[in-house]
Parts: structure tokens; C-alpha cells; sequence
């Protein structure tokens, strides 16, 4: 059974901080403040933001005090600052989705940072059936992004490529969406993903997975333009698959920003993606595998906003200098077992805002 979590943080704090969390059922006051508007979408894997608490529903034992790893409150603290300085350089973006997060709690944890406190996020979270207990989980700021509705999206693997040869039965992370409103005046619709790894089966055989979901996803989509063919939504997200793979150009469609008709997918990613550059770093070769995806709308300015300049965040403080690959790469949480109290394994990415 699933659980909603989403936490709605206000500004007053005379009497104590207002915290609330709203059921299925309820339908928020919209903004309506009509300013110009112009803000930021990020995203980004945060590799297992995990707290210190024992879950028995999920296998969260390699994040626990004792474990192999070691896991305990100071480097939770030291991940959750971590991750407040990347969204404080990152300039507060409006809203932002992240994967690998254990529960609502650490989200929560997260946007009660010092650094965040005074921006009001707010956070939409729902737990998955990931084995592991890692989620999707999506925050905003309330003065610029209003919620009408959320869900999350169950997946459910075909017996045909549930299970892998060794016999390994296969869950994954539900899609989040996510219903409002943009600036007060444009409806939007968000979708949070983080498709199944490559891990023990390779890219090939576990391609199958990758493309279900997909398929999944682009359902949802479809459904949404059919009501509304210029309906404005945006695709982020851990793909675990680069630009030219089959789930993401075949699948979903997705197409290069130069090369969009009003009935495609735009996938922000694929210029950087020809250039040899990525988010995620493999033995030294970069991996398109976070990606930011919209509908032609946003490009084509047919809302009172578009979506302008994609980028990978790669400032230094989150990297660090590999000897071996002779590069910057990303500054890691943890390679294995061994602890380097880095930031994530996984770059930020993320598209500005710009209003009419």
C-alpha cells in the first residue's frame, strides 16, 4: 500500500512551523499571482540518501551504524549539507526531482537545511516497491509552483523479463507525477523517474526493462496530449539509458531540440549527449543517463514561458581529480565499501526557466 507524503512547509513561524501533510483527496488553493515569471527545472541522483534508521520492509542494511559501510549520523548530516550546497549553487531552482532517497523523512530532513529553510520547498514523496527502499521524491518552492494533483506511478514487469538468469527477481522505483501550476499561470505536469539499472545483467539483457517503462511512461503522456496537444509537460530523470538507446529515441520518442516537430518529445540532453558529454562517468567515459525531457510546447513558446539553456552542473566543489582518467570527475559518496564523504556519483542537470 502506498503512502502520500507530501509536506507543505509555511512561511509563519510565530507559534511553531506550520507542516502539513495532504491527502489524495484534497485540492491546494492555486497561486494566483500573475508577475513574470522565470525560474530553473533540476534534477538529480543523489546516490542513496539513506537515514540511519532500520526499515524492515526494505534492504536498507548497508546504510545502518554497524554495517559494512559504516553508515551513521554524521555522514548523513555531511550527505544532507552536501546536498543543500549543490541546490543553494544550483540558485534555489523552482522545482527539483531527485532518485535514490529512502523516505520522505530525508527529503524533509534535506529542505530543513539552514541553507534551504527560508526558500518554503514543500516535497511530494511516495514510497515505492524498490527492494532497496530507494524512491523518487520531487520539491518545490510554493510562491512559484502550485500542486493540483500527484500520484505514483506503479510498475509491474512482465514474467518474461521479471526475473534475471541467475534467478534474481527484478522490482523498481515507481514514476512520480506531478499536476500544477507554473508562475499562476500555466498548467504543467512533472514526471520523476529512475528506470532500472544496467547491474548484473548488463546493458543488453536489461534493456527490456528499461524500454516497459518506457512504454509505461509514454502511455501517460499520451494520454495527457490527447486531451490536450499542447499540454506542457517535462520528463526528468536517472534513465539509466543514454539518448540514442532505444528506450529513450524509440520508446518515448524523444528527439534533438534541432530536429522537433509539435508532436515530439524534446530530449534537452541529446546536443551535449553528441559531444561526449554526460552526467555519470564509467571507467572514465561519459554516460548521458539524467536527462531532462519536454513536450514542443515548451520550446516553442506556445505557453507564457520556455525552457532555454540545458546544462550539466559541474562546478569543482562536487568533483574531484582522477589520476588514472586524467580528468575531473564526480566527487562520490561511497566506490563499494569505501567511504570518500563526496557528494554523489551522479552530475546534476538542470534548464532555466524563461518567461514571455
Amino acid at each position: 500500500m502506498k503512502y502520500l507524503s507530501i509536506f507543505i512547509i509555511g512561511l509563519i513561524f510565530f507559534s511553531c512551523a506550520a507542516q502539513k501533510q495532504i491527502s489524495k483527496n484534497e485540492t491546494p488553493t492555486l497561486n494566483t499571482k500573475t508577475e513574470p515569471y522565470k525560474g530553473r527545472i533540476a534534477f538529480y541522483n543523489l546516490e542513496n540518501l539513506f537515514d540511519t534508521i532500520d526499515s524492515p520492509l526494505t534492504k536498507d542494511e548497508d546504510f545502518l551504524p554497524g554495517s559494512k559501510q559504516n553508515w551513521n549520523t554524521n555522514k548523513y548530516l555531511k550527505k544532507l549539507n552536501h546536498t543543500a550546497q549543490v541546490i543553494v549553487a544550483l540558485e534555489f531552482p523552482t522545482v527539483m526531482g531527485f532518485c535514490e532517497v529512502e523516505n520522505a523523512a530525508v527529503v524533509n530532513d534535506l529542505i530543513h537545511q539552514k541553507e534551504l529553510v527560508d526558500k518554503n520547498y514543500s516535497i511530494v514523496h511516495y514510497e515505492s516497491n524498490d527492494e532497496r527502499g530507494i524512491d523518487c521524491a520531487f520539491i518545490y518552492q510554493q510562491s512559484k509552483f502550485s500542486i493540483t494533483n500527484s500520484k505514483s506511478i506503479k510498475i509491474t514487469f512482465p514474467e518474461e523479463i521479471a526475473t534475471s538468469g541467475d534467478g534474481y527477481k527484478y522490482t523498481t522505483r515507481d514514476i512520480l507525477r506531478i499536476d500544477g501550476v507554473m508562475g499562476g499561470k500555466d498548467k504543467i505536469t512533472f514526471f520523476v523517474n529512475h528506470w532500472p539499472s544496467r547491474g548484473r545483467d548488463g546493458q543488453q539483457k536489461s534493456e527490456a526493462r528499461r524500454v516497459h517503462v518506457a512504454s509505461v511512461l509514454k502511455k501517460e503522456v499520451d494520454g495527457i496530449l490527447k486531451n490536450d496537444p499542447k499540454a506542457n509537460i517535462v520528463i526528468m530523470g536517472d534513465l539509466n539509458d543514454e539518448t540514442d538507446n532505444i528506450s529513450v529515441s524509440s520508446t518515448l520518442g524523444a528527439k534533438n531540440p534541432s530536429d522537433y516537430t509539435s508532436s515530439t518529445l524534446i530530449d534537452w540532453m541529446i546536443p551535449m549527449d553528441l559531444t561526449g558529454d554526460g552526467s555519470y562517468n564509467y571507467k572514465g567515459d561519459w554516460n548521458m543517463l539524467d536527462h531532462i525531457i519536454s513536450t514542443a510546447s515548451l520550446a516553442n513558446t506556445t505557453a507564457n514561458f520556455s525552457l532555454s539553456n540545458p546544462t550539466i552542473f559541474k562546478e569543482d566543489f562536487i568533483l574531484y581529480f582522477d589520476k588514472k582518467a586524467n580528468k575531473k570527475l564526480p566527487s562520490h559518496t561511497y566506490v563499494g565499501e569505501k567511504y570518500y564523504g563526496g557528494y554523489s556519483d551522479h552530475l546534476p542537470v538542470y534548464i532555466n526557466v524563461i518567461s514571455k
